[in-house]
């Protein structure tokens, strides 16, 4: 069954019986969205923790697996989709063992959406960070803004293309806040239901106020160090600004955006210590951020591979070289034992500020990366025929460096 079969069958299905989310975090919500667009409501959210949520999520009931399971049978058939993509194995076996079929009765969330968009409506950044590759290697970096007007056409090709999607991200490593359209983008996708996703280095936040008040639902704020080491990993940044900036948003979330969710991504180099950790887990804490530490990596992956080859790369990469704390040459050896494993990149497709389309967000080489010059005038399917057959994938697996990030992200638990 192709895609499109897929979603249109199950479409018809959950028109005429209950569906069920199995998952209620942030896809989960996104999904809400997303069927609401097609006049589909769900009967509710699956989710182990519903003590924990109080029994509510989005305005929906939330059900332990033991209360909606047993119930299932040949006069009550309802649907479920799994939303969680990291508990599919265990919610797969669940289901069929209370006599669901896979396809017929419950399907992952990645079968009617298997893509994820990333629209980068800002390739320009106020800070040069030495471990991103406008700090690191900015030559051959788009340098752009996307206007409201050609992201409302981007959008609505999306969803012409891609129905079921349930949010759009809107950076990859540019400063959104520099785009003076942001708030208005940001209309512009609530408008067609669909979840965005922000990110910022909360150094210049001029518009901020009108940015929240827009109502993204989830903002990432890029941080690492203390006052006397972040302008050296965030370059040319300011900590009194960012501090500022931080209790400037908490407030604005608060009065504006209480359903937003803020989470601060902390990067952690070899001079972070845990006082670094502990003070900016409490300042999260005060201010109603999640703080999710993870370990610093260089990138893009263009420096990855040349370090691997032992090519010469520029003075900012040897320096975030010779600052992560899980040494380059131990992560490679890592990545590479983990070469047969899936790339959770591939189902991301990145639209750049100027529309054209990468193969894969993490590397630059813009002569080798572009699988078209512009998303509006390819097909969606024709977009994917080529990036399938792109070789630069088959380059990345074949030095594992499609797990090389998974490597510094997989211990974040650990220093939480």
């Amino acid at each position: 069954m192709s895609f499109s079969q897929t979603v249109q069958s199950f479409i018809a299905d959950v028109r005429n019986r209950p569906l069920y989310l199995w998952g209620a975090a942030q896809t989960g919500i996104g999904i809400v969205h997303a069927l609401s667009r097609l006049g589909i409501t769900p009967a509710g959210f699956i989710d182990k923790r519903k003590e924990k949520m109080k029994g509510q999520v989005y305005g929906l009931p939330v059900f332990l697996p033991s209360e909606v399971l047993p119930r299932f049978s040949k006069k009550n058939r309802f649907f479920i989709v799994d939303t969680t993509t990291l508990h599919a194995d265990q919610i797969a076996k669940e289901c069929r063992a209370a006599g669901l079929v896979h396809t017929e009765d419950f399907i992952s969330y990645e079968q009617i959406c298997p893509y994820d968009f990333q629209v980068i409506i800002s390739s320009v950044c106020n800070l040069r960070c030495i471990s991103c590759p406008v700090g690191n290697r900015p030559q051959g970096m788009h340098s752009g803004l996307m206007s409201a007007n050609k992201y409302e056409k981007v959008l609505d090709k999306i969803l012409a293309e891609s129905p079921l999607i349930s949010m759009i991200q809107l950076f990859n490593w540019g400063e959104p806040m520099l785009n003076v359209d942001l708030a208005k983008i940001v209309e512009i996708t609530n408008s067609r239901s669909v979840l965005c996703s922000l990110s910022s280095n909360m150094n210049r936040v001029q518009g901020l106020e009108a940015v929240i008040t827009a109502k993204p639902a989830f903002f990432r704020v890029s941080m690492s160090g203390n006052d006397k080491t972040y302008s050296v990993s965030h370059t040319g940044g300011s900590w009194p600004k960012l501090l500022d900036n931080l209790n400037v948003l908490s407030r604005l979330r608060k009065t504006t955006n209480p359903e937003m969710v803020v989470e601060v991504a902390y990067h952690v180099y070899a001079n972070t210590t845990q006082a670094d950790i502990d003070n900016t887990k409490k300042l999260c804490e005060s201010l109603g951020f999640v703080f999710r530490p993870h370990l610093a990596a260089l990138l893009p992956l263009d420096n990855v591979l040349d370090y691997k080859n032992k090519k010469p790369v520029s003075p900012e990469a040897n320096a975030t070289i010779a600052m992560v704390r899980l040494p380059m040459d131990e992560a490679l050896v890592r990545a590479g034992a983990q070469k047969d494993r899936a790339c959770s990149f591939e189902r991301t497709l990145s639209i750049e500020s100027d529309c054209s389309v990468k193969q894969c967000g993490l590397w630059t080489r813009p002569e080798e990366n572009e699988v078209a010059h512009d998303f509006l005038a390819m097909p969606l399917d024709k977009i994917m025929k080529k990036r399938r057959e792109h070789p630069l994938c088959v380059l990345c697996k074949a030095h594992g460096l499609h797990r090389f990030c998974s490597i510094y992200t997989d211990d974040a638990s650990n220093l939480a």
